[in-house]
C-alpha cells in the first residue's frame, strides 16, 4: 500500500514496519493459518462455480449468502493474522460461531425451515418500513418517497404486508417497529443451544466472546516493534494461533455438514488438518 503524498511517516518508520510484518510469516507458516487458507480458496471457488444453484430458491439463496458471509469472515481472520491484528481476529472467530449457530437454528427443524428462512428475506422489507415510519414521525422534512427504494408504489405493498409480517414474526402488527433482526425473538445463546454438541460450541463462545472486546484476558500482547504482535510462545509453541483459526476451520466444516444436509450442494472442499504447536 502507498502512503498519500502527505502522510508525515517517514521511510524508517515504514520498513520497520514492513521488517515486522515479514517476520511475522515464520510462525504463521507453521500455524494452521495455511489450512484454513486452502480451505477458503476452495469454498470460495466453489461458491463461484455454484451461483445458479445458490439462487434456485429461498433456501439456497440463504445458504448462499450466510455461507459467502462466513468465507468473508474467513478472509478477514486471515488478514488481521498477516498484519498481527491478533486483538481483532476474535472478531472474526466470534462471527464466525455466530454464523454458524443461526444457520443450524434457521434450517435443522424441517417444519419450520420455510419460515425461518423467508423471515430472512422479508426483515429486508420490513426494515425499510420500519425506517419510513420513524423518519415519517421523527424528520418529516426528509422526503424519503423520492429516495431509491421508496416510493409510493412501494409504500403501498409495504402496508399490504403489514399483517403477513405480524404473523410471520409471531407479533402484533402495532409491534412491527421491534423487529431488529430476521431472527427476531432467538438470542445467539437459543442459537447455540440447538447445535448437536453438548454445548461444547456454547462454552468456546462464552470465552471467546468476551475475549472480542476490551479486556485484560487478551490485551498483553504488544511486542518491541510495535502494540501489533501474535501470541508466539517463549520456545517458538504457535498453540495459542492455532487456537483462533482452529475455531474458523471447525465452524466451516460444522457448516458444510448442516448444508450438506439440508441442500443439493454436493460440496468438493477438503479439510486438510495438521500442524506444529
Amino acid at each position: 500500500m502507498r502512503l498519500p503524498d502527505n502522510c508525515p511517516v517517514d521511510d524508517e518508520l515504514v520498513k520497520k514496519y514492513e521488517a515486522f510484518i515479514e517476520r511475522l510469516q515464520e510462525p504463521i507458516q507453521r500455524s494452521n493459518l495455511p489450512h484454513l487458507y486452502c480451505v477458503l480458496l476452495q469454498a470460495s471457488n466453489e461458491v463461484d462455480q455454484n451461483k445458479l444453484l445458490f439462487s434456485k430458491d429461498n433456501l439456497h439463496r440463504f445458504t448462499g449468502d450466510l455461507l459467502s458471509k462466513m468465507l468473508n469472515e474467513g478472509w478477514g481472520f486471515i488478514g488481521c493474522y498477516e498484519r498481527g491484528a491478533y486483538l481483532a481476529a476474535y472478531h472474526h472467530a466470534r462471527e464466525c460461531i455466530e454464523l454458524l449457530a443461526g444457520y443450524h437454528w434457521a434450517v435443522f427443524k424441517k417444519n419450520k425451515r420455510d419460515k425461518k428462512v423467508r423471515r430472512y428475506f422479508e426483515f429486508e422489507e420490513l426494515y425499510l418500513y420500519n425506517i419510513y415510519q420513524e423518519y415519517s414521525s421523527s424528520a418529516p422534512e426528509v422526503d424519503l418517497e423520492s429516495l431509491p427504494g421508496f416510493g409510493q408504489q412501494r409504500l403501498a405493498e409495504w402496508e399490504r404486508k403489514k399483517d403477513c409480517w405480524a404473523k410471520l414474526f409471531k407479533i402484533e402488527v402495532s409491534e412491527l417497529s421491534s423487529v431488529q433482526n430476521w431472527h427476531h425473538g432467538a438470542s445467539i445463546e437459543n442459537m447455540l443451544s440447538t447445535l448437536p454438541d453438548d454445548g461444547r460450541t456454547k462454552r468456546i463462545y462464552d470465552v471467546f466472546c468476551h475475549a472480542t472486546h476490551f479486556s485484560p484476558h487478551t490485551h498483553a500482547l504488544g511486542t518491541d516493534d510495535t502494540v501489533l504482535g501474535l501470541p508466539v510462545g517463549s520456545d517458538g509453541t504457535v498453540t495459542m494461533l492455532n487456537e483462533l483459526s482452529e475455531i474458523c476451520i471447525n465452524m466451516l466444516l460444522l457448516l458444510y455438514k448442516f448444508i450438506g444436509e439440508s441442500t443439493d450442494l454436493d460440496s468438493n472442499v477438503k479439510f486438510a488438518r495438521g500442524s506444529e504447536t
